[in-house]
């Protein structure tokens, strides 16, 4: 599919750039933790954490077909810094509830949201397919509506958490006990 694809090639040119700088937001702000710096009193707490949260609101917005529209012809633009200013505002966010004292860090921090956080890794590698084979039955047998699209989230969710739990614990929970053992050797 992808080396028969002739506009392949262009999507990749334009993905690069964009996913670069994905990357270095979240290298930096790895780098800012390990060397201990504390983000700006204007994005610690509660409030950072909200305004980090608008950043990325505001990539999210600049994807929107509405407003890559009524951009015109200044549209590309919009679709241009709209990934890296998402990922700005996930990255701060990050430095946020890693950094400073909040409620969100507290609740990120709850047991239940760890967990889901140790099987996102295995959710975000599987769900693809069986969400799009699962949306494409129920639309199918009953229509595209926001019900049916619910539906079959819940659906591909029920399918994907166990799912998920079986290919971290296989896969990848044995790397990081192997890691942890060498490290305290």
């Amino acid at each position: 599919m992808y080396t028969n694809s002739p506009d392949m090639e262009g999507f990749w040119k334009a993905q690069l750039p964009s996913r670069l700088v994905e990357f270095a937001w979240g290298i930096l702000v790895a780098r800012l933790y390990s060397l201990e710096k504390i983000p700006p009193k204007i994005l610690r707490a509660e409030t950072g954490f909200l305004l980090a949260f608008a950043i990325a609101y505001l990539g999210r917005l600049l994807m929107v077909t509405e407003v890559v529209n009524l951009a015109g012809s200044f549209g590309y633009i919009s679709k241009t810094f709209a990934e890296p200013v998402l990922t700005l505002g996930y990255s701060l966010m990050l430095w946020n509830v890693i950094s400073s004292k909040s409620i969100f860090q507290e609740w990120l921090s709850h047991p239940s949201v760890q967990v889901i956080g140790r099987w996102s890794y295995s959710l975000y590698l599987w769900h693809w397919w069986p969400c799009l084979w699962i949306s494409q039955l129920i639309v199918k047998q009953f229509g595209s509506t926001p019900f049916t699209q619910y539906i079959a989230l819940a659906i591909s969710l029920a399918i994907l958490i166990p799912f998920s739990y079986f290919s971290y614990s296989l896969l990848e929970a044995p790397y990081f006990r192997k890691r942890q053992s060498q490290a305290t050797v």
